[in-house]
């Protein structure tokens, strides 16, 4: 895979790829094939078993100190939009080396998965 991000925004772009794919994992149904298409149609979230699931996540928004997945998404989303002007302005602020040090060990964890 090619990082088209500098390293201060693949962090952010990488949250929010995670965090988008865990949402299609709970959310995304199989169709006919049995293949997920990779997105959520408004059919995956007609049937009481689905729209439940979906309002007691949405539901999380409303208690104090917990937030849903899409909540999650959307500061995602935010906190890359926020990295991207920066970056674009010139004034990226300088991330502390332990941040930096955290996505290095992070990566390499990922590819000693990726072989074990």
């Amino acid at each position: 895979m090619v990082n088209f991000f500098p390293v201060k925004i693949y962090s952010p772009h990488n949250d929010l790829r995670v965090k988008t794919k865990a949402f299609l994992e709970k959310y995304d149904q199989e169709d006919k094939s049995g293949r997920k298409n990779g997105a959520i149609d408004i059919d995956e979230l007609t049937s009481l078993e689905a729209r439940k699931k979906f309002a007691e996540d949405l539901n999380k928004e409303n208690n104090e100190g917990q937030i849903s997945q899409l909540g999650e998404i959307i500061q995602s989303m935010i906190q890359l939009e926020e990295k991207l002007i920066k970056h674009r302005q010139g004034n990226l602020v300088e991330e502390s080396e332990n941040d930096e040090k955290e996505l290095i060990v992070n990566h390499q964890l990922k590819k000693l998965k990726k072989i074990i």
